[in-house]
């Protein structure tokens, strides 16, 4: 768990270092050669800053790319947690999106005991782990007071509309409340589907274009995405904004998530 968590990271910081260093156009009455010249060395130094990246984190450009499994690099959550600052994140806001589609169901029949991948039991569910897990290592880097957390997929939304977990339509005070409102929530909601990341994709470019400050949408789902096309649509879309999404897959069939995401 700690591997894909590190993973995740690293394409996050990958992502939102390429957003924020990416050179403007140059000026009409530059030349040739100057403008040439500053495109080398703005490729060099993204080079530079990925590859530090990359390396502190403990993985290569080929795993990242390939979404390779690697061997889990940290002995603590405070071990990753300094790794990613030496990386270079500091702050961000965050916003987090669950995945409530019929295919949770049948995904736990083959990886979860025959269970949901969202059943509530003693032992914690895939999404609660994952959560758990954001809560000890991204907590310290959430730079607003409240993370907005919302649902999609379920019989009420399908692939329509995203609910919030708060009823007053508010934030997560930390990853603790949103454990608390996950708890709450999966034991009311009906699964459906089908599975759409672009209702989500789209509140969140709505929250960034209203707060102008960076954001990472981070999608707990399950890796199988069936409204293929709206969903590359509003990624296409969101990356006009200052967003960063990271799929964090659960389930045995996770990993497609990412494959196709990356191919697209």
């Amino acid at each position: 768990m700690y591997s894909v968590l590190a993973y995740s990271i690293a394409v996050m910081i990958y992502i939102s270092l390429f957003w924020f260093y990416k050179p403007n156009e140059s000026p009409k009455n530059k030349t040739n050669g100057e403008n040439n010249d500053r495109k080398r060395h703005s490729v060099v130094s993204k080079r530079k800053k990925q590859n530090s990246i990359l390396a502190i984190l403990g993985l290569t450009r080929y795993e990242v790319s390939y979404c390779i499994p690697f061997g889990d690099k940290f002995d603590s959550y405070d071990l990753l947690t300094k790794a990613i600052r030496r990386a270079g994140l500091e702050a961000a806001n965050l916003i987090v999106g669950v995945d409530f589609t019929a295919s949770n169901e049948w995904q736990g029949r083959k990886t979860f005991g025959g269970h949901s991948l969202h059943r509530i039991s003693n032992k914690p569910n895939p999404y609660q782990k994952v959560i758990s897990i954001l809560g000890q290592t991204m907590d310290d880097f959430q730079q607003d007071s409240q993370i907005p957390v919302y649902g999609f997929g379920d019989l009420a939304t399908k692939d329509t509309d995203v609910f919030n977990f708060k009823a007053d339509d508010g934030g997560c005070h930390g990853f603790h409340e949103v454990m608390e409102q996950y708890n709450n929530v999966v034991r009311r909601v009906v699964l459906s589907g089908p599975t759409n990341f672009s209702p989500l994709i789209k509140e969140a470019i709505r929250i960034a274009s209203h707060s102008k400050k960076y954001h990472i949408l981070l999608i707990i789902a399950d890796g199988q995405i069936t409204e293929e096309q709206k969903t590359i649509d509003a990624i296409v879309e969101a990356s006009d904004y200052p967003i960063s999404i990271i799929v964090i897959g659960v389930g045995k069939y996770a990993i497609y998530t990412s494959l196709y995401i990356n191919k697209n």
